[in-house]
């Protein structure tokens, strides 16, 4: 199994199991204020096409609202048509109609990335010119995971973001194996998060999940 596989198998047990802790995601990227506790409903993720099937990574239902999550390992310049294509199945499979018209509405989304390039944008987007001239573009905001140290996690509590941390030290890992000063900072690093992660859900009465959590960090 490679590193890429491991990380989705992360992402996907904590969506299926862990659920709630993707609400500070949600709220961090599209400035909501939902409650921790809110009642989340996991919508089906495959979606039957003449060609084939579409899988997507994580589709939830908060009040009326449909959020997808996409999670890449890495960055993919084929994203924001991947996006805009998962969005418009979406989209079309909740369609309404009143008398001749229809209504559709596309999901909120935002695609997770794990590891980034200088290329990876902030927002993925895809011009659309319709027929009558109008011009509108799809834009999907991006979750760059290196950009959120561990203080920026705990304050925002962003947990879900604790498994992948380790991915910012991948380039540098031959050179800290190596470096007894530095291996022992990355230790320290990671003792900070530990204690962090215990006191945090600790308090909240939550320690099943710091045990899951501190699992998936490892």
């Amino acid at each position: 199994m490679n590193n890429n596989t491991i990380f989705d198998d992360v992402f996907r047990t904590m969506v299926e199991k862990m659920t709630y802790l993707l609400v500070p995601l949600i709220n961090e990227v599209f400035h909501t204020s939902y409650p921790e506790d809110v009642k989340i409903v996991h919508l089906r993720n495959e979606h039957q096409l003449e060609d084939g099937e579409l899988i997507t990574d994580a589709r939830l239902l908060i009040g009326d609202k449909v959020y997808h999550i996409e999670c890449q390992s890495t960055d993919d310049a084929t994203m924001a048509i991947r996006m805009f294509e998962y969005d418009l199945v979406i989209a079309l499979e909740s369609r309404r109609r009143v008398g001749r018209r229809f209504f559709v509405e596309f999901p909120r989304s935002c695609v997770i990335y794990l590891r980034t390039t200088k290329n990876t944008p902030d927002v993925e987007e895809v011009e659309l010119k319709l027929p009558d001239g109008q011009v509108c573009v799809y834009r999907v905001p991006t979750v760059k995971v290196e950009r959120y140290t561990k203080d920026s996690i705990f304050e925002k509590n962003l947990l879900m973001l604790l498994p992948f941390y380790v991915m910012r030290y991948e380039e540098s890992a031959h050179t800290i194996g190596e470096n007894t000063e530095k291996l022992q900072e990355l230790l320290s690093e990671y003792e900070d998060i530990r204690v962090n992660l215990e006191k945090e859900l600790s308090m909240a009465g939550r320690s099943e999940l710091y045990t899951d959590l501190n699992r998936l960090t490892k």
